[in-house]
C-alpha cells in the first residue's frame, strides 16, 4: 500500500469474513463450516473505489456488497 493507493484482504475471525482496509476489521458476514463461497470485486480505478459481493454458492442472495 502506498499514498492514494487502495488495498484491502479478507479474513475470517471469530466466525465471520472481515474486510480489512486501513487496518480496521469491518464484519461482513458469517460463515458457515465447510460452505463455498463466491467473492466478486468490481475495482474502478479512475473512481478509486470498489464494489464488493460476497455469495454463498448455490445460493440466489448475495451476502454482502
Amino acid at each position: 500500500m502506498k499514498k492514494d493507493g487502495i488495498g484491502f484482504w479478507l479474513q475470517t475471525r471469530g466466525g465471520w469474513l472481515c474486510q480489512y482496509s486501513d487496518s480496521i476489521p469491518m464484519r461482513l458476514v458469517q460463515v458457515r463450516p465447510f460452505a463455498w463461497y463466491l467473492v466478486d470485486l468490481a475495482y474502478d480505478v479512475a473512481a478509486g473505489r470498489y464494489d464488493l459481493t460476497i455469495a454463498r454458492k448455490g445460493g440466489t442472495t448475495r451476502l454482502s456488497r
